[in-house]
């Protein structure tokens, strides 16, 4: 009766807090990798042009969308000069596989919440240079029977995630080359 509706209260506003405070600690992180990130950057820019935050900065917001759009379209040549060989081979794969179980993409009011720069990578000459971004979005972003539009998989409701997003120096330009989802890596590995 009215013990269990108070447990279950209790046990859904503690699950709430706990989530909430795994983005509050990621963001926290995020922070001070930015921090080291662009003073990184600014010591980089000494030694290269390809290290100025704020040309970066907008380099890697307006590839988020034009990214995000190159899916909504099913071709990746729409991104191709944002992406590496390696992972428009890699996606071009996903995209016929998809066509294939006559899959579909929905993507609805795709927004950018935040780019945040949390580690950079230098070596002599561009070939090795590297910088992860953590990126915060929203979207509403689900699969779908392309024949019938019946759902498939994904959320049928605006949802906010972070992502790590891998840029590479390719032919004189940063490049899209990896996407690693929250869970699969750890904000502090790059405060070390």
């Amino acid at each position: 009766g009215k013990e269990s509706l108070v447990r279950i209260i209790l046990h859904t506003s503690f699950a709430a807090v706990l989530g909430a405070g795994g983005t509050i600690v990621l963001i926290y992180y995020s922070r001070k990798a930015k921090r080291n990130s662009i003073r990184l950057m600014k010591s980089y820019q000494k030694l290269g042009v390809n290290w100025d935050y704020k040309e970066v900065q907008k380099y890697v917001e307006d590839a988020y969308f034009i990214i995000q759009e190159a899916w909504r379209r099913y071709d990746t040549s729409y991104a191709a000069g944002y992406l590496s060989e390696e992972l428009e081979t890699e996606w071009n794969a996903k995209l016929q596989w998809m066509q294939i179980r006559n899959e579909e993409i929905v993507q609805k009011r795709v927004r950018l919440l935040s780019a945040v720069p949390v580690g950079v990578h230098d070596e002599a000459g561009e070939d090795k240079d590297q910088i992860w971004y953590l990126i915060h979005g929203k979207m509403l972003g689900y699969y779908r029977d392309r024949d019938t539009k019946r759902h498939i998989r994904g959320d049928l409701q605006d949802k906010a995630f972070f992502e790590y997003w891998l840029f590479v120096r390719r032919n004189g330009r940063w490049v899209l080359h990896q996407i690693r989802q929250r869970n699969e890596m750890d904000i502090q590995e790059f405060l070390e």
